[in-house]
Parts: structure tokens; C-alpha cells; sequence
């Protein structure tokens, strides 16, 4: 499927977040899926979905209608619903990771904003076409038309009287329409182009269309007169992307307020920081937490300046907020010269403290006596994730 998928759709499944680590486990859903008679494979079902779903909520949209397509053969048996018991250790864990960001709210990022639907939110994004944008095969804005086919789909269930198969469809469809009305899944980032757009909650939605279609014509005696068609539009596709990426990796590129930096140009900017650091002992690196080059920065310093075989302790360097590595905010430890980058401190609290200005963005801290949260506090600067 995603060799017939717009390249766009690589881009977004290629960004580390948690929209798309459930595609990870996804397969093990599968053996369920066909093998949905076998109680044995019942077990896989629950522990796969649960999974799945604490990976990344989105994928509940193919969740659901696997659920009841096997339940639809399954009903009738005791050890289906005495095998559901396997999600309990899972969701435990998973509460329990939840529990413990109430109680360390210090250490919460983007606070969640619950599900809250709303019939103006549905009916608002049931007129929108382009939340499955780059979610159809060969052109991006054609997503729409997923929700169409999958409504013909249903019908075509329904009148060849492929009752389990209608269930997987009109469970998907449903769950579809429902995530219409939750106000969070249609949040865009302004200006973040494709990467904080609706479709990154609908990955599983493409998926859930191939399988449809698997399931309505799989007996159909003119099955086979589509694979060669397909195989051929997979590699002229597979070409035309291929031939075309660079031109749309530019527009990409120019279409969102997220920076790109090549690594060269990362790895000079970080031995630069890095040079400045060690001429004048510096313990740890503040970055602003908030324009994009500094935030790359701060999470690209170590990695790129340490070897493998350096031994000595390495210089901290952290978002002022906003990282995500938030046991660094926890650190009580003194730390004498701290450098911040593309931080702006109003020269009355400068004042406060020992300083340099050593470039413009650049500002040594020296002699410094008190812990990070003391001395940023002094600067009138918000350290750390908790908000006051």
C-alpha cells in the first residue's frame, strides 16, 4: 500500500512520534483477522490490540472493525470473552504511566485535552475534504474519496450478504465518522504544512480501505484480473515518485515553519557551540526552547560532539522548556558556567548575575552559585515544563 501512496505519505510516517509506532505491532493483527475461526488466536487479538492502542490511540480506526469482525464468528464462544482478561496487565501499565504524570505534573509536556465531541465539529468536518489528504493512492487530494469508496464497499457487502465482512466495514465507517466530531483530531499547526495536519491521525485509514477490498472481492472469480493491473501501477508509480522527490521534498520543505537542516550544517553549528563551551568550561548549554534551530541544537549537541569512547562527563544541554527530556529539569546540581543560547534576558536581571555577552544570542553565565531553577528564577525566565 504505501508504494501506491503519495510520497507526502512517507514523510509523515517517517517523523518519530507516536502517530505512527503502532503500525509496529499492526501486523500481529493480522493472524486474528484471517484466522478468526481459531479460538487460539483469540489470545493474539487482545494483546496485540492492546498494543496497538497504547502505542497511539489513532489506532483504534482499524481497532474497532477488526474487533468485530472476529467477534462476529466469536460470540458464541466463552474463551473469547474469558481471553479478554489479557488487556488488564496491559492497561494497568499503562494507567499506572498515566497516574504517574498527575502526580508529576512538572514533567507533563502538552497537557491532554480529552476527546469532548461536538455535533459542530461533525458537522463542520463532515463537509471538509481534505482530512484524509495523502492517504490515496497516486494523488494527494483525493483522500475523500476513502470515505466514498468505503460507503460503496459497505453496499456491495451488504448486497452479496457478507454479513461479517459488512460488520468490519460499517464499524470502520462509524468509528470514522465519529472521530469527525473530536475537536483535538483537527487541530492544525498554522504553517506546519503537511506534518501537523488531520491525516496524521488517519494513517490506519488507507489500510482499513485495502482490507475492505480484500474482503468484499476475495471470492469474486474475476479477483485475479486485478493483480497484474495493480502490480503495474505499483511500479510506474513507484518510478514517477522516485523521479519526483526531490521536487517535492522542496515544496515540503518550503510549505511548513518546521526547520530542515542538513547534517554538515548541523554538525558545524554544534562544534562551534561545542568550541565556545570548552574555551570557557561550560557545564551546561541553555537553548531557546522555542524557535526551531535552537531546539535542534540542543538535542543534536551530544550526539554529534561525543565519540563513543569519551569518558568524561558530558555538557548538559537542554530546551529552557518545552524538552522532552525532563529528568534534566529535575537536576539539582550547581552548575558554575552555563551558556545561553538564543535566550534574551532583560539587562535588569542580567544585572543580578555574573555575565557575558560573547556574541549576539550568546550569553555566559559565570561563577553561578545557584541551582538552575534558583538561577533562572532570578532571570525572570521560566526553567522547565511545569507552567505557574
Amino acid at each position: 500500500m504505501p508504494v501506491i501512496l503519495p510520497i507526502e505519505f512517507n514523510f509523515i510516517t517517517t517523523i518519530s512520534r507516536g502517530n505512527a509506532q503502532p503500525n509496529l505491532f499492526f501486523p500481529l493483527l493480522l493472524l486474528p483477522l484471517f484466522r478468526s475461526p481459531k479460538a487460539n488466536y483469540v489470545t493474539i487479538l487482545y494483546i496485540s490490540a492492546a498494543i496497538c492502542f497504547i502505542a497511539n490511540q489513532s489506532s483504534a480506526i482499524i481497532l474497532v472493525p477488526v474487533f468485530f469482525f472476529i467477534y462476529a464468528s466469536q460470540y458464541k464462544s466463552l474463551a473469547f470473552y474469558i481471553k479478554s482478561l489479557w488487556i488488564i496487565p496491559f492497561f494497568l501499565m499503562y494507567f499506572m504511566a498515566k497516574y504517574y504524570y498527575i502526580i508529576h505534573p512538572e514533567k507533563v509536556l502538552l497537557p491532554m485535552s480529552g476527546l469532548n465531541p461536538s455535533i459542530h465539529s461533525l458537522l463542520t468536518n463532515l463537509k471538509n475534504i481534505s482530512l484524509f489528504n495523502y492517504l490515496f493512492p497516486l494523488v494527494a487530494s483525493w483522500g475523500y474519496l476513502n470515505t466514498i469508496l468505503l460507503i460503496f464497499l459497505l453496499l456491495v457487502a451488504l448486497f452479496k450478504k457478507l454479513h461479517k465482512e459488512a460488520i468490519f466495514i460499517a464499524t470502520g465507517l462509524a468509528f470514522l465518522i465519529f472521530t469527525f466530531s473530536v475537536p483535538k483530531v483537527h487541530v492544525i499547526y498554522q504553517g506546519a504544512g503537511i506534518f501537523y495536519n488531520s491525516s496524521r491521525f488517519y494513517l490506519f485509514v488507507p489500510i482499513l480501505l485495502i482490507l475492505s477490498l480484500f474482503f468484499v472481492f476475495k471470492n469474486s472469480k474475476y479477483h485475479s484480473l486485478f493483480i497484474y493491473p495493480l502490480l503495474l501501477l505499483s511500479v510506474i508509480n513507484f518510478t514517477i515518485k522516485n523521479l519526483n522527490i526531490k521536487q517535492v521534498a522542496e515544496r515540503t520543505i518550503s510549505e511548513t515553519v518546521f526547520p530542515v537542516a542538513e547534517n554538515r550544517e548541523l554538525i558545524k553549528r554544534v562544534n562551534w557551540l561545542k568550541e565556545i563551551a570548552e574555551r570557557y568550561k561550560v557545564e551546561l548549554i541553555v537553548h531557546h526552547g522555542t524557535k526551531w534551530d535552537y531546539v535542534f541544537d540542543s538535542y543534536t549537541f551530544n550526539p554529534l560532539t561525543r565519540t563513543r569512547n569519551q569518558n568524561d562527563k558530558p555538557i548538559l544541554s537542554v530546551n529552557i522548556n518545552g524538552d522532552r527530556r525532563t529528568w534534566i529539569y529535575q537536576d539539582t546540581t550547581v552548575n558554575n558556567q552555563i551558556l545561553l543560547n538564543g535566550i534574551e534576558v532583560k539587562l535588569e536581571h542580567l544585572k543580578l548575575v555574573d555575565y557575558e555577552i560573547l556574541d549576539e544570542g550568546l550569553i555566559i553565565i559565570k561563577n553561578n552559585h545557584l541551582t538552575n531553577h534558583e538561577l533562572f528564577d532570578k532571570l525572570n525566565l521560566r526553567y522547565g515544563n511545569l507552567r505557574k
